[in-house]
């Protein structure tokens, strides 16, 4: 280290050289070399995936004494006394890791594309349980999943999904060559069971909607999950996590994002009247309440999914993968 100082009139200032630590392991300091030109490349793998569910909810009055086995049945329409037309959004993070032979194919969280086929509610009886007469079913009617920054290549296809281990792979098959170049992830597979507490990450993804970049620190580390500090909303799920060994440009993939922590929490709420937008705390409220729910998020406690558990996952649908077109073996570097 040298340690330079100057005096006088200029304000003293310290210049520190530094080496960077050659051990093999993943490394705990910042880097010491230019890592921008490398990130930049890697962000352009890692996509936003957008996906929009679609669904028929029907409701049956108490008196037609509608079960869920009459649902089922062709003409359970009849029944209903309303029909509505709904729409789910969901958008995370996903990562190109196979383009071969117009064959483009990406891993991400399963949760963000898990919508349920069919949703029953039931009536509830004098005891405030549920009774065996269906107050209204939702019935999923498509999906459409599309990775942005992807253009003409739209309605990807799940390929394999794990809702156990939250993973799922997706992958559309092009109909001719596109007009533009498909980046793949070709670095290293690492190992999450060599992080140590403290080794310095990086976290790409789409939170919000916006394509970032956040230096984040590992703790507890294990060859199944780990936190990382991250204080990032709501779309990093599927965020590709990086680690570096000796230095740049020495990344690998050590897992992904998959959940923040949330709390729900359910609170009383005035009743919201038209004519005014903000109620006079001053004065007492006699309206109607109601109960709602608020989704409180801890920023900065982000949890992740190896890269030992993906790789079981990748291994365990290896077949179904062959399948489609999809070989392990060209997957990644």
């Amino acid at each position: 280290m040298t340690i330079i100082l100057f005096s006088g009139c200029m304000r003293p200032v310290q210049y520190y050289k530094t080496n960077q630590i050659k051990d093999g392991k993943y490394d705990s300091e910042y880097p010491v070399q230019p890592v921008s030109e490398h990130l930049e490349k890697i962000t352009q793998c890692v996509k936003m995936v957008s996906v929009l569910a679609y669904f028929n909810n029907y409701t049956f009055p108490l008196e037609s004494k509608v079960k869920k086995r009459m649902v089922m049945e062709d003409d359970f329409e009849s029944l209903a006394d309303h029909k509505y037309f709904l729409n789910q959004p969901a958008t995370g993070t996903a990562t190109v890791i196979y383009y071969q032979n117009r064959k483009v194919g990406l891993i991400t969280c399963a949760h963000i594309l898990n919508f349920p086929d069919t949703v029953y509610t039931f009536y509830r009886n004098s005891m405030d349980e549920p009774s065996e007469y269906v107050e209204s079913v939702t019935i999923k009617t498509r999906q459409a999943n599309n990775v942005i920054e992807l253009p003409d290549i739209d309605n990807f296809e799940i390929i394999a999904m794990d809702t156990e281990t939250d993973l799922a792979f997706i992958g559309k098959d092009l109909d001719i060559n596109p007009s533009f170049p498909i980046p793949v992830f070709n670095y290293k597979i690492g190992s999450a069971d060599e992080l140590q507490w403290g080794t310095h990450v990086y976290l790409l993804g789409y939170p919000r909607g916006k394509k970032m970049i956040s230096s984040c620190i590992v703790s507890k580390p294990s060859d199944k999950t780990f936190l990382i500090d991250a204080a990032l909303p709501r779309g990093i799920s599927g965020g590709l996590i990086l680690a570096m060994r000796d230095g740049a440009p020495n990344f690998e993939i050590v897992g992904l994002a998959n959940a923040i922590s949330a709390e729900k929490k359910q609170y009383l709420a005035p009743k919201r009247m038209e004519e005014q937008s903000e109620y006079d705390v001053k004065l007492p409220y006699t309206d109607d309440a109601y109960i709602k729910t608020h989704e409180e998020i801890y920023y900065g406690v982000t949890h992740a999914i190896s890269i030992e558990t993906i790789m079981e996952f990748l291994e365990k649908n290896k077949s179904e993968l062959r399948i489609k077109g999809y070989f392990l073996e060209n997957m990644f570097f």
